[in-house]
């Protein structure tokens, strides 16, 4: 026990607000310099970043209804739409109708989108390797692990989620 009477294994009430704190503040400064970095990277590609997130998305599987990408973006089909239409301007995706279902419209990388994203992925992770490798590598392989906890987290709340 500490002074204040809670155990060493549960964070006094008030140290949860104080690292709730800490993290929101180190993510705020977080994502406005890795957002900038990245975005260096990607607008070499004459990509903004929603575009790289819709065409990165499109990656990971050979292809997207419309309504999906939307989701898997947390953007309105129509802010997706209009990411689409750039990304067929630069010849980065393909759209085609199912063939069962005119009103469906499936979305899918074309051989210069696959490229680009594998482009970019080496940029940014060479960003990481260089930032990481600051770090001993205990602490690399744990911030990775929980990194990836919370995004598993975050990914699990709704968007109309709303603070207590």
């Amino acid at each position: 026990m500490d002074p204040k009477g809670t155990s060493e294994l549960e964070p006094a009430e008030d140290d949860a607000d104080e690292q709730v704190t800490r993290l929101v503040e180190a993510m705020s400064l977080f994502s406005v310099k890795f957002g900038s970095l990245t975005n260096n990277v990607v607008s070499h590609g004459q990509l903004n970043l929603p575009q790289y997130n819709a065409l990165a998305a499109l990656n990971r599987g050979d292809r997207l209804t419309m309504g999906a990408l939307a989701q898997a973006l947390c953007l309105s089909t129509a802010a997706t739409t209009h990411v689409v239409d750039r990304l067929v301007h630069l010849g980065l995706v393909s759209r085609r109708r199912s063939e069962r279902d005119r009103r469906v419209v499936w979305v899918m990388p074309t051989t210069k989108g696959r490229e680009t994203v594998e482009q970019v992925k080496r940029d940014v992770e060479a960003i990481f390797s260089r930032v990481l490798g600051q770090m001993p590598p205990e602490e690399r392989l744990e911030f990775v692990e929980v990194y990836e906890q919370v995004t598993k987290l975050i990914w699990e709340l709704p968007l109309e989620v709303q603070a207590s």
